[in-house]
C-alpha cells in the first residue's frame, strides 16, 4: 500500500476574496474502506481563523497522479463568518466544501504557470 503524503492546499474564496488554507496533519485508512477509503484531518485557516477539521475522501494512487474526491460541510459560523440576515433568510450556517483534486506524479517538481 502506498503512503498518502502531507498535503497543504491553498484556496481561493472569490466571493470574499481572501486566501483559505487547508493543512492535512493525518490521513489515515477508512475503518471499512468502500466509495470512502481514508479519513482526512487537518486545520482549515478561513477568514482570519484556524479550525481543526475532518473528512472522508477518496484517494487513489495511480501510476501517473493521486487523485483525492471528498464533500463535507462546515459551519461557515466557527470562523466567524456571519451576515445579519432576516427571520426566513435562505443563508445557511452550513456551506459544502467539494474537493475534485488531481496530482500529476513526475520525476520533476511542478513548474508555477
Amino acid at each position: 500500500m502506498h503512503s498518502v503524503p502531507r498535503v497543504i492546499l491553498t484556496l481561493q474564496i472569490s466571493n470574499i476574496m481572501e486566501t483559505s488554507i487547508f493543512s492535512s496533519v493525518d490521513i489515515k485508512p477508512a475503518d471499512n474502506p468502500g466509495a470512502v477509503t481514508h479519513i482526512v484531518s487537518g486545520v482549515l485557516q478561513l477568514h482570519g481563523k484556524r479550525r481543526p477539521v475532518n473528512f472522508p475522501a477518496t484517494i487513489e494512487i495511480g501510476a501517473a497522479a493521486v487523485t483525492v474526491a471528498a464533500s463535507f460541510d462546515i459551519n461557515r459560523q466557527n470562523w466567524g463568518v456571519s451576515y445579519a440576515g432576516k427571520k426566513d433568510d435562505l443563508i445557511k450556517d452550513d456551506v459544502k466544501i467539494n474537493l475534485d483534486l488531481n496530482f500529476p506524479i513526475s520525476g520533476e517538481p511542478a513548474q508555477a504557470e
